[in-house]
């Protein structure tokens, strides 16, 4: 009864730990895209800006890699990645939260 527990305790203290950083890595993308979004938008202006040439945006995308920023098509890959972690997390929650099966 004592290991089932302590196995118990130890999958709550490794899901917090993803859940929190899951949560840091999706705070960080939120504020990356912000930030992008500010730099692309016209000085002073509340009105959406026009659309951007692809050569514009690249050029935009590649000084933010010199600057070692991210760029908006890594936020957006991590909001994928971060997306599927969470399904994942969710799943190994519902295993965890099912009765098992003894022999």
């Amino acid at each position: 009864m004592m290991a089932k527990s302590s196995a118990n305790d130890q999958l709550g203290i490794v899901r917090s730990t993803a859940v929190i950083s899951l949560g840091l890595v999706a705070l960080a993308g939120s504020i990356a895209a912000s930030l992008y979004r500010r730099m692309t938008a016209p000085a002073g202006s509340h009105v959406a800006a026009p659309p951007l040439s692809k050569l514009v945006m690249d050029e935009w995308e590649a000084d933010l890699t010199r600057l070692n920023l991210p760029t908006q098509s890594e936020v957006e890959a991590l909001q994928h990645q971060l997306a599927a972690l969470e399904a994942e997390i969710d799943q190994i929650i519902q295993r965890a939260s099912q009765p098992q099966v003894e022999d």
